[in-house]
C-alpha cells in the first residue's frame, strides 16, 4: 500500500501540484461566492468554517485528476472505437462525484457529528452537487483532449518541418553534386584543346585542377562556407584560367575586410565567375578582365561580378541564364534564403555584364 502510494507521488507530483493549487483557489473561490451570498440575505456564516468545509468538498478532485488523465490518454474517444471509452468514462463520470461524497460527507460527520449514516441522508447530500462533479469530470477529460491534441498537433508540425528540411537538404546536395562535374568537365574540356598545342600550359592546368579538386573533395558536406574559402576556392579556379587565356586575363578583387567571415553558399562564385568567362570573355580576342568586389550594405553581403565581355545583349543573357551553374546557383539560394536575397544582371562599368548577389549578412 505504501510503496504503491510513493509510486502515485512519484509519477504525478507535477501534476498532483497544479491540482492542488487549481482546486484549492477554486474552493475559496467558491466558498467567497456563497458566503457573500448567505451575508446579502442576511445569514451568519462563518468563512473560515465555510472556506474549510469547501476544501473538502473539492480537493478530493486534485487527487483523482493523475487519474482521470491517464483514463482519458488510455481510453480516447476516436471515430473508430468510441463506444467502450464512452462506457468507461460515462462510469467513471458517476464514480468519482459518488466517491468525493462519500469523502466530504465522512469528513462533515467528523468534524460536525449528527450524521445517521443512513442511505437517505447520504443520498440527499450525494445530489446536491452531483451534477455539478459530473459536469467537472467532463471538464477535466476536455482538458486532458485538448492538451492531447495540441501535443499531437506540435510533433506532427515538428516531424513535418523535419522531413522538409531533410528533403531542402537532399535537393541542396543534389544541386552542389551537379555544379561540381559541371566545372570539372568544362575544365578537362579546356585541358583536352590545349594537349596538342601547349603541353606546358596543358600539364600545368592538370596540376592546378588537382589542386581545385582536393580544395573541393575536402568540403564536400558544407552547404555555407565562409566568403574567404569561396574566394580561395575561385582563387584556384582561375589560376586554371589564366593558365588557358596566357597571360590575357586579369583578375581584379575588392574584398571589404568585414565581408570575409560572412557565410554564403558553397560553390557560390566558380559557376557566376565561369559564366563570365565563357559568354563574356571568352567569345572576343581582347584581353579579359575579371572584377570580383564584396561590401556591406543594409545588413546585407552584396557581392559583384564584373566582366569586360560585350555586356547586355539579350542573346547573351539568354545563354548565361539558361547554363547549368546560374539555374543552380538560383535554386540554391532559393532553397537557403527563400525570398530574403536579390540575384540581378546589370552593365558592368567594364564594359560587360556585372552579376550582383545579395544575401542576407551572417557572421560567426
Amino acid at each position: 500500500m505504501v510503496i504503491g502510494v510513493k509510486l502515485y507521488l512519484k509519477r504525478n507530483i507535477k501534476i498532483l501540484g497544479i491540482s492542488l493549487a487549481a482546486f484549492f483557489i477554486l474552493s475559496v473561490l467558491y466558498a467567497g461566492e456563497l458566503y457573500i451570498a448567505y451575508v446579502l440575505r442576511g445569514r451568519e456564516v462563518d468563512f473560515i468554517t465555510k472556506v474549510r468545509y469547501d476544501l473538502w468538498a473539492w480537493m478530493p478532485w486534485a487527487f483523482f485528476v493523475p487519474i482521470i488523465i491517464w483514463l482519458g490518454q488510455r481510453f480516447s474517444l476516436s471515430r473508430r472505437e468510441w463506444l467502450i471509452p464512452v462506457v468507461i468514462h460515462s462510469a467513471a463520470s458517476v464514480f468519482f462525484p459518488v466517491l468525493q461524497s462519500f469523502i466530504t460527507y465522512v469528513y462533515i460527520d467528523i468534524y460536525c457529528g449528527g450524521n445517521d449514516w443512513n442511505l437517505s441522508t447520504f443520498g440527499t447530500f450525494l445530489f446536491g452537487t452531483f451534477f455539478l462533479m459530473i459536469f467537472t469530470y467532463w471538464i477535466i477529460i476536455a482538458i486532458v483532449y485538448i492538451v492531447e491534441y495540441q501535443k499531437k498537433y506540435r510533433e506532427h508540425e515538428l516531424n513535418t518541418s523535419q522531413m522538409e528540411a531533410k528533403l531542402a537538404q537532399a535537393q541542396m546536395k543534389n544541386l552542389k553534386a551537379q555544379l561540381q562535374p559541371h566545372f570539372l568537365f568544362n575544365t578537362l574540356h579546356t585541358i583536352s584543346g590545349l594537349m596538342f598545342k601547349d603541353v606546358l600550359s596543358a600539364n600545368k592546368m592538370i596540376a592546378q585542377l588537382s589542386n581545385l579538386l582536393r580544395f573541393s573533395l575536402d568540403r564536400t558536406e558544407e552547404h555555407e562556407v565562409e566568403l574567404s574559402k569561396e574566394l580561395e576556392f575561385v582563387d584556384l579556379y582561375l589560376n586554371i584560367q589564366k593558365t588557358r587565356f596566357k597571360g590575357k586575363l586579369d583578375i581584379v578583387t575588392e574584398i571589404e575586410s568585414g565581408t570575409l567571415n560572412a557565410k554564403v553558399p558553397s560553390l557560390l562564385l566558380q559557376p557566376l565567375v565561369e559564366n563570365a568567362i565563357v559568354h563574356g570573355i571568352s567569345p572576343h580576342k581582347q584581353a579579359g578582365e575579371i572584377k570580383i568586389i564584396s561590401t556591406i550594405k543594409d545588413d546585407m553581403l552584396k557581392i559583384e561580378i564584373h566582366d569586360n565581355g560585350k555586356g547586355m545583349e539579350s542573346k547573351n543573357i539568354d545563354g548565361v541564364l539558361c547554363g547549368l551553374g546560374i539555374k543552380n546557383t538560383l535554386e540554391r539560394l532559393k532553397q537557403l534564403y527563400q525570398e530574403n536575397y536579390r540575384f540581378n544582371l546589370e552593365d558592368s562599368d567594364l564594359g560587360g555584364l556585372m552579376v550582383v548577389v545579395e544575401l542576407p549578412l551572417m557572421i560567426e
